[in-house]
């Protein structure tokens, strides 16, 4: 257990900090929640910046006969970043999540992370519904844009389950610190 004020270790069962005297909070609400969900961040971060990576490299070959400022390419290299980017960010929050799980102040900071993986999840959506579009036109084929919608929608519904529950978490430390 650590002390929330002055962030002293504490044996369990003890009401007070043995250092500063602070009233002990029952447990941090929320770790469980919060170290669970970093640790599948940083596993799924891992796995899409081989990914991103790996995808990256090979679409410099299969594109490779698209114009050189076409619209596709432009929208290939922002989504390629995004991707990048995003896995950064989720071993980033996931080892943030995994180190400082036990403090309930920390709560905010949680919150914000997981609204930031939210929001990168919504603006990747978008860059990668018009990439679909501008690679269809680029190579000639007609695709369905409501199709395209359906799936990149799933998908991002899909990948928002993770900073959702990474938000409860922070959301019940929060709580806590607000003696709800």
């Amino acid at each position: 257990m650590v002390c929330e004020k002055c962030n002293t270790e504490i044996s369990t069962g003890l009401k007070f900090c043995t250092k500063c005297g602070s009233k002990l909070l029952e447990g941090a609400p929320g770790k469980g929640l919060v170290k669970v969900t970093g640790i599948l961040f940083i596993v799924f971060g891992v796995f899409g910046l081989s990914s991103s990576i790996s995808n990256a490299i090979s679409n410099v070959f299969v594109f490779g006969d698209l114009p050189e400022f076409s619209l596709s390419r432009s929208l290939m290299i922002i989504f390629m970043g995004l991707r990048i980017a995003g896995s950064i960010l989720y071993i980033i929050v996931g080892v943030l999540g995994i180190k400082y799980c036990k403090y309930t102040e920390k709560g905010k900071l949680f919150k914000c992370f997981a609204i930031i993986v939210i929001i990168h999840i919504i603006v990747s959506s978008i860059v990668s519904i018009l990439f679909s579009q501008a690679l269809s036109t680029d190579l000639g084929h007609d695709t369905n844009l409501l199709t395209t919608i359906i799936g990149v929608i799933a998908w991002s519904l899909f990948g928002s389950i993770l900073p959702v529950l990474y938000l409860i978490g922070a959301q019940k430390k929060i709580n806590t610190l607000r003696g709800n």
